[in-house]
């Protein structure tokens, strides 16, 4: 064999192509300087702003803004709302599949709003598995007791950062305790090994299990909109509306030519007035000297107007609101037509916008699906069954379907077997393929746009006379029906 600066052909070349290596060899995939038993939480997680508000504080604090409260609860619900089925292999053993369903139905929609509720808002979500044996004998999920992520914490092996357990900052009434874990120690109380454990995380990086929060997104979008908001009430408070102005010349003006008073008491007392009741009273002598005063140009005339904001800039901050109400649908996954006005207002636009949406909402529902099985189903199946039915009965995502086009489809469909005519004359074609997202060719008008055999849908002739009921295949009445002469009318 040639020389070549391959390990595996050099492995072969000196036959020594034996069995593959068991252990990893690679340290923890984390971006920092500094490692330990316990997985470090990344300072971005935990700290929001140079206020230094942790973002436990912010994330529950997004969680009340209605544009964001509406996103989540349309991104939990069509996945709470959808199934779970259960597959096999032909190893599976026998029971296998009904113990599973047992176990793990009941408990779904439980497991699938607080996994996707971590998700969303930290990335990760901790259950401890709880144990019980029921009459058969057979191990049986108890209870799915979900952790809160303010006082857990993620253990890793110091050498490869693989994920081995968790756990807790004390809590009343347990005590603070040292945890030695191999050659570590590790300080805490409630130590869980992570067969004992249900992992669900998102957005990993290398092994860094705290993953990423989906609520991250809507950090930019969620501080510029309250940005915007208060400085369009700032605006309102101190430029919108309308405002008072007194011009007045320095200097006094006198009463009935007795009292001399200051003109700008004058014009505070005018002002405080107008500021109460929108209404003003004016001494005579100095109403007829405003009126000389406003009636000449001098440039120390007295003069009162009203200053209103005839701009549009309330509009600009309402634009910038619903843009970044935009944004935030798009942060959860959501293009904001599927939920909010369109731009352009088109059925098209919303129906593709709805689509990705799904899309998306599959993906995650997909992976949550996969976590739990792999770390719940398996354990069931290792309990009951012994390790060699892992691996055999598995969950599965169902689709997130579409009622509108499941129904339509299933009513096309039933016409096109039993009444073709009324599919093909009373229903709109066009309508029904783009709902459905089937091809459309372009034809002469007169052409049906579907394809079928010919003879397809019309309908079997009787052999029948259509006049007289007879049946016009019997040769012997065609017969006489060819020689019979035609009647003749008489004079």
């Amino acid at each position: 064999m040639p020389h070549s600066n391959n390990p595996v052909t050099r492995d072969i070349a000196d036959r020594r192509n034996g069995r593959p290596k068991t252990r990893e060899v690679s340290a923890p995939q984390v971006a920092i300087s500094q490692f330990g038993l316990t997985e470090p939480r990344l300072y971005k997680q935990l700290v929001r702003g140079t206020d230094g508000t942790s973002w436990y504080t912010k994330v529950r604090a997004m969680r009340t803004d209605p544009t964001i409260s509406l996103l989540r609860d349309l991104v939990i619900g069509p996945i709470l709302s959808s199934e779970w089925s259960i597959g096999h292999t032909e190893q599976a053993p026998d029971g296998a599949v009904e113990l599973v369903t047992k176990n793990v139905q009941n408990i779904r929609s439980y497991l699938i709003e607080n996994a996707l509720t971590g998700l969303m808002d930290f990335g990760w979500q901790l259950f401890e598995k709880v144990w019980a044996i029921d009459d058969n004998g057979q191990a049986i999920v108890d209870k799915i007791k979900p952790l809160l992520q303010d006082i857990t914490q993620i253990l890793v092996d110091t050498r490869t950062g693989e994920f081995i357990g968790s756990i807790q900052t004390p809590q009343y009434p347990q005590t603070f305790e040292n945890i030695i874990i191999g050659d570590d120690l590790v300080s805490g109380s409630g130590y869980i090994k992570s067969k004992d454990l249900i992992l669900c995380n998102i957005n990993v990086e290398g092994t860094y299990w705290y993953g990423r929060a989906i609520m991250e997104n809507e950090v930019i979008p969620y501080d510029g909109w309250l940005a915007t908001n208060d400085a369009a009430d700032n605006y309102d408070r101190k430029i919108a509306g309308s405002h008072w102005v007194i011009y007045y010349p320095e200097g006094v003006t006198d009463f009935n030519d007795a009292v001399d008073v200051d003109n700008f008491q004058i014009a505070q007392s005018l002002m405080q007035t107008l500021d109460r009741s929108g209404a003003v009273v004016v001494p005579l002598r100095v109403s007829q000297i405003i009126d000389e005063f406003n009636n000449t140009k001098e440039q120390m005339a007295w003069k009162i107007e009203m200053l209103s904001d005839m701009t549009s800039q309330q509009s600009n901050f309402i634009d910038r609101l619903k843009y970044y109400d935009a944004l935030k649908a798009r942060a959860l996954g959501f293009p904001e037509r599927a939920i909010l006005e369109g731009q352009f207002g088109t059925k098209a636009e919303a129906e593709v916008h709805s689509d990705a949406a799904v899309a998306v909402a599959e993906y995650r529902h997909g992976k949550i699906t996969e976590q739990i099985s792999y770390q719940l189903v398996n354990d069931i199946l290792r309990f009951n069954f012994g390790r060699e039915a892992i691996g055999t009965v598995y969950l599965k995502a169902a689709p997130i379907a579409d009622d509108k086009k499941i129904f339509l489809r299933q009513v096309f469909l039933t016409l096109m077997q039993h009444a073709p005519d009324v599919a093909l004359e009373k229903i709109n074609a066009d309508e029904v393929k783009e709902t459905l997202g089937l091809p459309r060719l372009i034809k002469d008008d007169d052409d049906s746009e579907f394809q079928f055999p010919e003879g397809f849908g019309q309908t079997k002739p009787n052999n029948l006379n259509p006049m007289e009921g007879d049946n016009t295949s019997d040769p012997l009445k065609l017969r006489i029906n060819e020689r019979s002469p035609a009647p003749t009318s008489t004079p």
